[in-house]
């Protein structure tokens, strides 16, 4: 049996395209592989993940494709005719059934001209080979062109996070919008609200986290879409210039964003010793598609987000902001939960906010000040050192080198090989501590536990017994 092929798109794993060509030619059903992976493809870009089109049920395919492959199958929507196969070396495949009367007609229902390319891989109990690639919607050109364009109004507005969807794949190919793409995304942002906020987020995050995310960042605020996904942050107009700083609340965050993806992308410079450890901590995790990198970044824009709530006036006229950091931590916990964030994702923006001045009156020469504010601030620790550099720089309107030494010994202390400064290997625990001074559990305990510790780090004391007898002097004094 031929191998399904095109001369514009390697079909890769090769292997994988000849076992589901051979498992539809064997059930008589049409397929075409549309989407993501052929527009990746014709860009030269490897993708895992690819879309087919069937004529038919997709089950009996997807159930033969996963048998064959040793995969895993599910049905993902049984009511539109939607499963997948699941590989495992990553590779999955989506089997979809056919919308509407023709593929020419599936392909003009969806979002972008540059996502409605189809390649014809089987007709009926046929293997077609070097089939001509179906393109109604003009996505050819538009690749050519490098621009997002939408198919047609109704297709955007039908999905409303389509409407982000523009902005995030324009971020990630670099490509342009075109211009009356550009027009309906601003005159229906509002249609977002419509969307499951894991959706819109989802896309949010894939911005958030490029290296080039500030120029889209922008965008989105100068479409309103920050504005309709965090009303909150509008709020920031109403913090004038303060002292020390040259810029209002609202043109404070859009810079102190911007110097701080300025500040990550230079790490090499900024922090040599250190960089590698920095990038790996903002790669991490935080559930749901977010990772530190990609919300320190959101964070950054929403760190002031408590002082327009605070803003008042002392007895002699001058503005105050008293509680703005706790005030702030818990507003954007709110918007992190309306986000659909995970509960670690809510937890590291809270930090952020809440002990954002902290680094800036840190010794960072005593170790005993350091392990107070990592203990503190816990896996936010790195992040909010990077803010707090982006938002004194964005204040002074230069590099501050004084600050930039101060953090250069604080990520020393964070990323020491014995942790002593964030995971301690205490002297003394709880239950000697009790045993030898004859105590109940209770507060006292944990503030001696502390004190302990505290002269531990300072080297005051380095040995158990050394370690009992200060408590025991802390006890009784």
């Amino acid at each position: 049996m031929p191998s399904p092929t095109h001369p514009s798109i390697p079909l890769y794993p090769a292997p994988l395209f000849d076992t589901v060509a051979r498992h539809a030619a064997a059930l008589g059903v049409d397929v075409h592989l549309v989407g993501g992976y052929v527009r990746d493809a014709l860009l030269g870009r490897p993708s895992l993940d690819a879309d087919l089109i069937t004529s038919g049920d997709p089950e009996p395919l997807g159930r033969a494709i996963a048998k064959a492959l040793a995969g895993h199958f599910v049905v993902l929507d049984p009511d539109f005719g939607v499963a997948r196969v699941v590989l495992a070396d990553g590779v999955v495949l989506d089997l979809a059934r056919l919308q509407g009367e023709t593929i020419e007609e599936d392909l003009s229902r969806r979002d972008l001209s540059i996502n409605a390319i189809a390649l014809p891989l089987v007709r009926g109990s046929e293997v077609l080979v070097d089939a001509p690639l179906l393109d109604p919607t003009g996505g050819l050109a538009d690749l050519e062109a490098r621009t997002v364009r939408a198919v047609s109004l109704e297709n955007l507005i039908a999905d409303p996070v389509r409407l982000i969807r523009v902005l995030r794949f324009a971020a990630t190919l670099d490509f342009a919008i075109a211009f009356e793409t550009l027009e309906w995304v601003e005159t229906y942002k509002r249609k977002l609200l419509e969307a499951a906020y894991e959706r819109t987020t989802a896309e949010l995050l894939k911005i958030l986290v490029l290296p080039d995310a500030y120029r889209w960042i922008e965008r989105l605020f100068g479409l309103g879409i920050l504005g309709v996904l965090t009303p909150e942050f509008t709020m920031l107009r109403r913090v004038p210039i303060l002292e020390g700083r040259w810029l209002d609340g609202l043109a404070h965050a859009l810079t102190r964003t911007r110097r701080l993806e300025a500040i990550v992308n230079a790490l090499q410079t900024r922090w040599p010793a250190h960089a590698q450890a920095i990038r790996e901590d903002l790669e991490a995790s935080l559930g749901a598609g977010s990772t530190r990198g990609a919300l320190v970044k959101l964070a950054a824009l929403l760190l002031d987000i408590g002082r327009p709530f605070t803003l008042a006036y002392d007895p002699d006229g001058a503005l105050t902001f008293e509680g703005h950091e706790t005030e702030g931590g818990a507003r954007i916990g709110t918007i992190a939960e309306r986000l659909k964030l995970s509960a670690k994702a809510r937890e590291f923006m809270e930090k952020l906010v809440r002990y954002q001045t902290a680094p800036l009156a840190l010794d960072a020469a005593d170790p005993v000040a350091l392990y107070r504010l990592f203990r503190s601030a816990g896996d936010s620790s790195v992040a909010l050192l990077l803010v707090a550099m982006a938002d004194r720089e964005t204040a002074l309107g230069r590099r501050d080198p004084e600050l930039e030494g101060r953090l250069e010994r604080a990520f020393a202390g964070y990323f020491r090989a014995d942790q002593m400064l964030t995971k301690p290997q205490r002297l003394l625990d709880g239950q000697g501590l009790m045993g030898a001074l004859g105590v109940k559990p209770g507060k006292h305990v944990g503030v001696l536990l502390e004190q302990v510790l505290e002269a531990q780090l300072r080297g005051e004391i380095a040995s158990r017994d050394e370690a009992i007898a200060l408590a025991q002097r802390l006890h009784q004094g």
